[in-house]
């Protein structure tokens, strides 16, 4: 069956661009969605379209001064007729790795970290758990390629991991062995998420179900010194902001004791994704402690709460059931956080 991961496998590694043609032959029922959610225009047209009739050969592009379009084949053993183009037809469409990435995320469930890790057409997209484990994208042509790619990753990261790719179709005894031999693990997205036709995607099965067995072992005991600074710390953010939106004592009520995602944090304070993202930054500089690190100790710091405020406590508003996409506004940062073609 055609889908958006079978087109992504095809066309991969790189930028991960072609022709709208290209992309409907590959994507099949899946292109209006995918190129609505995931795909972008190019600057630049097209200089060859392929042949409709499939035969093998590209037409090249030619556009004449008075404004007419046409694909000139180029093949000496074929010489099909000329195409009559339209600026559609001639029109580039890449991956936006970024969007993807987030969607890969918010199906998961998980925290979105985007981070160009320098290796081959691959891309962290997320974290999951307490411990930050790292979510990893790859899109590979090449079975050698995709082993590579692991063995990077183990070089640079020097933890478990989950890769995720289009497909199984790179996977071998080679890269499985790899794999256990860093803990890490693997999953196929054509195997795990479905493309919705709103663009969106879904997942019958949580993180929680496909990753926690490669979470690190919780830690049996915290310093309980550590929890005292930093519930002192967050003592101090109380009153702080109190007339801005997402004051960061709310936002650390939300991220870090009640476990919610920067998407249901910013629902829940109602302002956007990106000025979350800006808070939980703030939080973990004057923490001194990433947000994983930090809800390690929200058992502690709330039983310290309740013993100084008794039942005054923590009180939220509940996140609605049914969360608002954050779309492509400009406070998301599609437009400048895309990590560009390797």
């Amino acid at each position: 069956m055609r889908s958006l991961w079978h087109s992504l496998d095809a066309l991969a590694p790189g930028q991960i661009t072609a022709v709208p043609a290209v992309w409907r032959r590959l994507a099949g029922e899946h292109y209006e969605p995918m190129v609505n959610a995931f795909l972008r225009p190019r600057d630049e047209p097209a200089s060859a379209v392929p042949c409709p009739h499939e035969c093998g050969c590209a037409h090249e592009v030619i556009i004449h001064e008075e404004g007419d379009i046409v694909g000139v084949c180029r093949c000496e053993s074929w010489n099909c007729d000329n195409l009559v183009l339209q600026p559609e037809d001639i029109m580039v469409l890449e991956l936006n790795w970024s969007r993807l990435g987030r969607a890969i995320a918010r199906a998961f469930d998980c925290e979105p970290k985007e981070i160009d890790l320098k290796v081959r057409s691959t891309r962290q997209i997320a974290t999951f758990g307490a411990s930050g484990l790292p979510i990893v994208l790859t899109m590979q042509a090449e079975r050698h390629h995709f082993r590579q790619v692991i063995t990077e990753l183990m070089a640079r990261l020097r933890r478990p991991f989950i890769l995720l790719a289009p497909t199984c179709r790179h996977v071998d005894v080679l890269s499985l062995e790899l794999l256990a031999n860093a803990q890490a693990g693997f999953c196929p997205l054509d195997d795990t998420l479905t493309l919705l036709p709103s663009g969106s995607l879904y997942s019958p099965q949580s993180a929680g179900e496909l990753f926690s067995q490669y979470l690190p072992a919780e830690p049996e005991t915290m310093k309980p010194t550590e929890a005292q600074r930093i519930f002192g710390l967050l003592q101090k953010l109380r009153g702080q902001r109190s007339g801005e939106k997402a004051p960061l004592h709310e936002v650390f009520a939300a991220v870090v004791l009640d476990g919610l995602t920067q998407r249901a944090t910013a629902e829940r304070c109602g302002c956007s994704l990106g000025q979350i993202s800006t808070r939980v930054g703030e939080l973990e500089s004057r923490f001194g402690l990433p947000i994983q690190q930090l809800r390690a100790y929200a058992s502690p710091i709330l039983e310290m709460d309740r013993t100084v405020k008794g039942d005054q406590t923590w009180k939220h508003t509940p996140v609605s059931a049914t969360m608002a996409d954050d779309g492509d506004n400009a406070e998301t940062g599609d437009e400048t956080d895309d990590w560009g073609s390797d």
